[in-house]
């Protein structure tokens, strides 16, 4: 049975859930913005080095243990900032249950969970950092769905991501 999971993805079993890196870009990017946290910056500065250096070493079929080790330690140090300037929030006397938590704790608890999945692009050069590609022919589909409310003919349901992919691979 599929679930649905923070990853931005579906988990099923023992399937390796891989998290696209642009969704944190635009959590970052709004963090960074609206709520002034300096320890999202350095993140999105972060992923973004990562990614450049991946795409430098692009004959290579990973980074050197040295480099990825440097990444791994930057990355739990902007954690631990980001930890330090969102602390659990503390329980209301008076009040039942938990307190809710700031999108930015909520990120930051992600990015700590699913660290090896949202550096998966750094371990293997397989990974894509977005999958852009591929949601921008899902929003087409979804579009097509929206403005007409349904699917004509059986040929109108084939999703464009299909058709797209075959059509860019060699």
């Amino acid at each position: 049975m599929a679930r649905r999971c923070m990853t931005h993805g579906v988990h099923t079993g023992s399937m390796r859930v891989r998290m696209r890196c642009a969704h944190h870009l635009r959590e970052l990017t709004f963090i960074e913005e609206q709520d002034g946290q300096v320890w999202a910056g350095e993140m999105k500065g972060l992923l973004v080095e990562i990614k450049q250096r991946v795409e430098q070493a692009a004959g290579m079929q990973r980074l050197d243990e040295p480099t990825v080790q440097e990444f791994e330690q930057r990355y739990q140090q902007i954690l631990d900032e980001g930890l330090e300037a969102n602390p659990v929030p503390t329980a209301e006397p008076g009040k039942r249950g938990r307190k809710k938590q700031s999108k930015s704790k909520n990120l930051l608890d992600r990015l700590s969970t699913y660290r090896e999945q949202v550096l998966a692009f750094m371990y293997d050069f397989g990974v894509p950092f977005d999958n852009n590609l591929a949601e921008r022919d899902l929003r087409m589909m979804k579009v097509q769905q929206k403005i007409s409310g349904c699917f004509r003919c059986a040929e109108g349901a084939i999703p464009r991501s299909v058709a797209s992919a075959a059509t860019s691979r060699p």
